[in-house]
């Protein structure tokens, strides 16, 4: 959010750390739900996007500058996808064991295999001498983002990490965001190289949260038995017998030919023909005319979710 150039003594404020003190500033109601999920998806997005190859302020436990600089992976975005590859849970003792020891993004599935191994066997990790009391702090605070993304829980074996389900749809798109509508994992949490300081808080760690990164999940309906993917949230262009919807990285997961529907074209429903992901990280649908629709007043009226 904000970063001091080595015995320059001048404080920076990087663009994301401005988009989060004029949402404070200007919010005449704070506290409130909506206000708490606008907070947490901009330090979320910002803690997605920290190295610990990076210039300086390097962390705990204090290691040698060396090892820190051969990190290739961005820690909280690595760990966040390892948690929804996990289903929605990991404890820090597996965090510390394993997570903490993946370094190359090549390395990350054999991690998850490694704890999917363990837990199958019903053989827990030891709490690893790394995982200091100061370490175990600092890293689930980061990573609940002070129990809220995640809700930490204490048990017999230690303390375990829980997706929140309420934030499920923004740790979701999150994941998808910085990464081609192919599903390369890799891209996601692989670190960035920079020159200088500058450029670092500049194009990598301190850029702004997009505004479309809490947009909603794509509501499925059923239709006559058939699951189709309600688009009516998003805006739509239409442009003769084909459209396109532009939107948040939650539009990845929809498969090519996916049938479906948007209350501005009720005579007939979609079909999704392409999809890419634009220079800014927005994911752009190529619609054609699918079936054409008999009844919209019970389609658009009583579909089932």
């Amino acid at each position: 959010m904000a970063y001091v150039v080595s015995r320059s003594d001048k404080i920076t404020i990087t663009d994301v750390g401005m988009q989060l003190y004029e949402l404070i500033s200007a919010e005449p109601k704070p506290y409130t739900d909506d206000f708490k999920r606008r907070v947490t998806a901009i330090l979320a997005f910002a803690l997605s996007r920290s190295q610990i190859y990076r210039p300086q302020s390097r962390g705990s436990p204090n290691q040698p500058k060396g090892d820190l600089d051969a990190c290739r992976v961005r820690p909280f975005a690595l760990t966040w996808q390892a948690i929804l590859d996990l289903k929605g849970s990991l404890t820090m003792d597996e965090f510390g064991a394993v997570l903490c020891k993946v370094w190359e993004p090549s390395q990350y599935d054999d991690a998850i295999a490694k704890i999917e191994k363990a837990r199958d066997e019903g053989t827990p990790f030891q709490r690893d001498t790394a995982l200091s009391n100061n370490f175990l702090i600092y890293w689930k605070s980061h990573l609940s983002i002070a129990n809220t993304l995640l809700i930490e829980e204490e048990s017999k074996t230690g303390t375990i990490l829980t997706l929140n389900k309420n934030y499920r749809s923004l740790l979701s798109g999150l994941m998808r965001f910085g990464r081609s509508c192919d599903d390369s994992k890799e891209e996601l949490f692989s670190a960035v190289k920079w020159k200088t300081i500058e450029e670092y808080y500049s194009s990598i760690a301190g850029v702004t949260c997009p505004p479309f990164m809490e947009s909603p999940e794509p509501k499925i309906v059923n239709v006559s038995g058939t699951s189709v993917t309600d688009l009516s949230s998003h805006e739509l262009h239409i442009s003769g017998s084909t459209a396109k919807i532009i939107g948040g990285p939650e539009l990845c997961k929809l498969p090519i030919l996916t049938p479906c529907m948007h209350r501005l074209h009720k005579a007939f429903l979609l079909r999704l023909d392409t999809k890419k992901r634009l220079n800014d990280g927005r994911i752009e649908l190529g619609l054609g005319r699918g079936r054409p629709i008999v009844r919209p007043d019970l389609i658009f009226g009583a579909g089932e979710e």
